[in-house]
């Protein structure tokens, strides 16, 4: 068995535990993600006259989580955070459960809106922090061998997690569904502790990296800001982030809006949407295994990304 798993995965010995965490962490944070989306799309489709100021909400808390994200990372390491954020998420989601089953239903619009900027801004900060602390955890070497295999189970629990949604919309209320990402997200802060520290003071990593690690970022929260200003590779990151965001933000407008109209009941639009997304994460997946790697071999990352 570890024969056929060294042959799949570039892994070393020494290696085999962090991967292997570093692939359920993955895995627990995307299903937990990916449970709640539906939730979200079809509070998307069923205010649809009210998305676009949802989307203005969505963009002013993004900026203001994110410099209160540099300050906190700035202070703490991000192996001391993470557990504390994805907690944090968890308080959030018990909250969003409470309010949506006892809030009247003449105020369920205002909770539903408010659910949907805070699942908007939970996703980028908890794949974020998944992938901050990965760097921390494995050098330039060895994510280039390891982190694709972290990503299949990212990619797997993009699968698992609209399933549960899909399978259980009609018989469960939605906020079974949020305890159900809650767990997942509590699964998430628990796997933290288990990464092995000698694993950071090994020959792959030098003592200075692993020192490194353990420390604060250090910096001030627009610190980001200047280094993709006079960096001409960053800021081509920022302009094609920039326009596949343009481009994506439109679609789900249209998206909404057909479903809007196909779909009269909530919950066989919110099984529609965890469908959806379960078809495109395993797209995803078998992309990613069979054609993927092909791509980048013969025609390089640049061109790649275009398809």
């Amino acid at each position: 068995m570890k024969k056929l798993f060294s042959k799949i995965v570039d892994v070393k010995p020494n290696e085999v535990r962090a991967l292997w965490l570093g692939f359920i962490l993955f895995f627990v944070v995307l299903a937990g993600y990916y449970v709640i989306r539906p939730i979200r799309d079809n509070i998307g489709a069923t205010q649809f006259e009210n998305l676009w100021w949802m989307f203005t909400v969505v963009l002013v808390a993004m900026i203001v989580a994110n410099a209160l994200f540099s300050m906190i990372v700035a202070r703490m390491s991000r192996r001391k955070f993470i557990p504390i954020a994805y907690r944090f998420f968890i308080l959030n989601l018990v909250i969003f459960f409470v309010l949506m089953q006892f809030m009247p239903p003449g105020k369920q619009p205002w909770v539903d809106g408010c659910f949907f900027v805070w699942v908007s801004v939970f996703n980028l900060f908890a794949t974020a922090v998944f992938w901050g602390f990965m760097t921390d955890i494995f050098t330039n070497e060895q994510g280039k061998r390891l982190f694709g295999f972290i990503a299949v189970g990212g990619s797997l629990g993009g699968m698992l997690g609209p399933l549960i949604t899909a399978s259980l919309v009609h018989r469960v209320s939605t906020g079974v569904l949020l305890l159900i990402c809650a767990g997942m997200l509590e699964i998430a802060a628990q796997s933290i502790r288990f990464f092995p520290a000698e694993f950071r003071r090994s020959d792959s990593k030098s003592a200075e990296d692993a020192a490194a690690a353990e420390k604060p970022i250090g910096g001030k929260f627009w610190d980001g800001v200047t280094h993709i200003c006079k960096s001409p590779y960053l800021f081509g990151l920022f302009l094609f982030i920039l326009l596949y965001t343009l481009t994506s933000t439109w679609t789900y407008f249209q998206q909404s809006e057909l479903t809007k109209v196909g779909f009269a009941d909530r919950a066989a639009r919110t099984a529609f949407f965890a469908k959806l997304d379960l078809s495109v994460n395993t797209l995803t997946l078998l992309l990613q295994i069979f054609l993927t790697g092909r791509l980048m071999k013969f025609l390089g990352v640049t061109v790649t990304l275009l398809f």
